[in-house]
């Protein structure tokens, strides 16, 4: 069995001290397969601009893995370009 979900999240993310302003755009469908126990995620999961400068984080493409006891992801396939999910840059870095 799979429950199949399709995800589209706008928001507005404002450093509330410098007033930098961050746009994103996410589009993506998350997969829960039951029988393997394993998540994919398929399309735009963050894709984040600045007003002037473009696009800060990017993580697009497919994911697709399974979480271990301890909250481990443990990544079983990975396709595209991942800023955040799997590289070091996150939210709160393009908003410093």
């Amino acid at each position: 069995m799979r429950f199949v979900v399709h995800v589209s999240q706008y928001s507005t993310d404002v450093n509330s001290v410098t007033g930098l302003t961050l746009h994103e755009r996410n589009h993506h469908t998350p997969t829960f397969d039951f029988a393997t126990g394993q998540i994919t995620l398929d399309g735009a999961i963050e894709h984040a601009t600045l007003p002037g400068e473009g696009v800060v984080i990017k993580d697009v493409g497919r994911l697709r893995f399974s979480v271990s006891a301890d909250g481990t992801l443990d990544f079983t396939f990975v396709a595209g370009h991942h800023d955040a999910l799997i590289g070091d840059r996150t939210i709160c870095d393009a908003l410093a």
